[in-house]
């Protein structure tokens, strides 16, 4: 560096003024002040995602739980359900009037205007509030300066034309048709107010049963594929009896059931067409539970078809009453709730098998 160089360096530092010494100047008055105490507070309403509820986050607050408000700066917690007492200690609503920057002032003139002054403007091109002699009224969020006493602009109070409320050119008009509005609400899933009244108008299903079917989507779904073309109260009570049984026991949900919607459906059909009988289907389900087999599988594999051929039932009564020829008399003397018991005995001699209906039906005609 050349000595001229060094005595202009020297030369401009000796002009500075003495107030204007940064280097000593630097924290005064500041020395009892941290960031805590200029810090703003904020209370915060923690929600089950805030850091603060998370154990293993680094902002974790011991004992912080969703639905609580929380204070930024002390850190104090306060129940949700209680609430908290607010009292407003201080607001002030002012206009800042400021000089133009096209006058090189760019400057409030007076920062402590009310809301009264606004009668006193009006708007320029650019949409801003401006009083006669040119200055303007500016609407700013102010912060206060807890160092200094004062307040001083944080932020612009924005128009909607800065926010573009505009329609943006680079983006073509979204037309939505009607037709196209109808087609994704026919696409939408029912409420389960809706499926609630479906199963109780169209499927016979008992309001109870509505009510817990339509509980959640999964269940529904199942009932809906289980009972096409069904007895829906038949299937419902199959599904709110034998399967949520199971799966209850087992500590299953209805989307990991070993029985399929298809499979109880079929069961089901068993048991409307006389292939097998209410108890054996019983039976029939258990196995399924167990193996995932298909009910006819499992029919045939244990020869648990119903028996419903007059043929083959009636030797079986005969011999039920050949060998109870006291109940006979008995039942024809006026002791009429013995046919039950001739029912239950034509059912054992069946291995249970035999079709209860046609049971009941061909030994009134042989008692009688």
């Amino acid at each position: 560096m050349s000595e001229e160089t060094r005595d202009v360096t020297v030369k401009k530092e000796g002009n500075l003024p003495a107030e204007m010494n940064f280097v000593q100047d630097a924290g005064a008055g500041l020395e009892n002040i941290d960031k805590d105490d200029l810090a703003l507070p904020f209370l915060k309403l923690l929600q089950s995602g805030s850091d603060e509820t998370k154990k293993k986050h680094a902002n974790y607050v011991e004992g912080a739980e969703a639905g609580m408000f929380y204070n930024t700066v002390t850190k104090r917690l306060y129940d949700g359900e209680k609430g908290i007492e607010i009292i407003p200690c201080y607001y002030k609503l002012t206009f800042p009037e400021w000089a133009p920057f096209e006058r090189k002032e760019g400057r409030p003139i007076s920062p402590d205007r009310g809301p009264e002054i606004l009668a006193k403007t009006k708007k320029n091109s650019t949409g801003k509030d401006v009083l006669y002699n040119g200055n303007e009224i500016i609407q700013e969020t102010r912060l206060f300066d807890a160092v200094k006493s004062e307040t001083r602009p944080m932020r612009s109070k924005e128009n909607a034309h800065d926010y573009r409320y505009f329609p943006d050119p680079d983006l073509i008009p979204l037309v939505l048709t009607d037709e196209y509005i109808n087609d994704i609400k026919k696409s939408l899933p029912s409420l389960p107010d809706q499926i609630r009244k479906n199963l109780v108008d169209n499927y016979g299903v008992s309001e109870y049963d509505a009510s817990v079917i339509s509980e959640e989507k999964e269940i529904s779904d199942y009932f809906f594929l289980a009972s096409k073309g069904r007895d829906g109260k038949l299937v419902s009570n199959w599904l709110t009896t034998e399967l949520f049984g199971s799966l209850n026991k087992n500590n299953l949900k209805i989307e990991d059931s070993p029985i399929s919607p298809e499979q109880l459906g079929e069961l089901v059909d068993f048991i409307s067409d006389g292939t097998i009988s209410g108890r054996i289907a019983k039976d029939v389900f258990a196995e399924m539970f167990e193996t995932k087999k298909n009910p006819s599988k499992v029919i045939d594999e244990k020869g648990l078809k119903q028996i419903s051929s007059s043929d083959d039932l009636i030797p079986m009564i005969e011999r039920v009453i050949s060998n109870n020829l006291d109940k006979v008399d008995e039942y024809k003397n006026g002791k009429e709730q013995l046919f039950g018991f001739f029912v239950g005995q034509v059912m054992k001699e069946s291995s249970g098998k035999a079709n209860p209906k046609l049971v009941n039906q061909l030994l009134k005609e042989k008692l009688n």
